[in-house]
């Protein structure tokens, strides 16, 4: 099992992610940490972490910084988040990413009081989507919508037709939402976790 510990994130963790690879495969651009200065590291943290909304959490290997997990669209009514996350593509694909989600959700369940995480990947994700179905997630939903970074829609639809499709002046593709539940991992020993 990988040696990789999730806390909350500060705000001086954040420069650590100027120093993160960069995803090569424009698909995932979006993911790419452009902050050079503390006013960028600053302006990216409080969009991520607003009180009583959204919480920002670090994967952690020693003190470096390998990944963050967000909780937001945080429903106190529903007893429902959804989760975000990003990884230094330097740390994907070794297990990390799935160790750091249930750890992620042992904490969220029990100090959010949540009975429901949920998430959408793109469908092309075919990594992202092994990593939550690893993680004890489940494909619920697949819907069509346009895809979350439009900085180049053309070059998607030209380079990926399989995946996405020009429509509106917007680059569309479909979607995977996924959920666990707050007894899936009571009743799975696999979250047995040092949180």
């Amino acid at each position: 099992m990988p040696d990789v510990e999730v806390r909350p994130l500060s705000l001086a963790d954040v420069s650590q992610m100027a120093r993160w690879g960069r995803h090569e495969d424009i698909r995932f651009q979006g993911y790419n940490f452009s902050g050079k200065t503390y006013g960028d590291f600053l302006s990216w943290y409080l969009m991520k972490r607003q009180p009583f909304r959204k919480w920002i959490y670090g994967a952690f290997v020693g003190r470096l910084l390998i990944g963050y997990i967000t909780v937001k669209n945080y429903r106190r009514d529903l007893k429902s988040a959804e989760m975000g996350i990003s990884f230094n593509p330097e740390w994907t694909s070794k297990g990390y990413g799935t160790e750091a989600i249930k750890q992620y959700l042992t904490h969220v369940f029990e100090r959010f009081e949540l009975d429901r995480v949920w998430l959408k990947t793109a469908a092309f994700n075919a990594r992202a989507i092994r990593c939550y179905e690893k993680a004890g997630f489940v494909a619920y939903d697949q819907r069509h919508e346009p895809y979350e970074d439009q900085s180049t829609p053309i070059a998607f639809v030209n380079q990926w037709p399989q995946w996405f499709e020009y429509q509106d002046e917007l680059a569309w593709i479909d979607y995977i939402y996924m959920e666990i539940g707050r007894r899936d991992i009571e009743n799975n020993v696999r979250y047995i976790t040092n949180v």
